[in-house]
């Protein structure tokens, strides 16, 4: 049987709003980044805190499970998506 850790996922720094998911790897902490499944495909986010005494049983919907933990490449860095927003705004390619 999987034991899950819950962990809130947020997709854009500036909103205050996170979503759960779940996954069997315990090295995942707030501060890393994931990659999920969302309905537009894969996304990047940002965990930002471990659910303590969850119970999946008392929703009407399926938590999805993360797919993996983002692992950047030596010396690099790995922008949000927010961030990236940022970026063009500043450059203005964004309204």
């Amino acid at each position: 049987m999987n034991e899950y850790i819950y962990l809130d996922c947020r997709f854009n720094e500036k909103s205050s709003r996170t979503y759960t998911y779940k996954t069997t790897d315990k090295t995942i902490r707030p501060g890393d980044m994931v990659t999920v499944e969302t309905k537009d495909g894969h996304k990047v986010v940002d965990v930002v805190a471990i659910r303590e005494d969850f119970d999946e049983n008392t929703l009407s919907f399926p938590i999805k499970e993360i797919v993996g933990k983002v692992q950047p490449p030596a010396g690099t860095t790995i922008k949000t998506e927010t961030e990236v927003e940022d970026d063009l705004e500043d450059e203005g390619e964004l309204p």
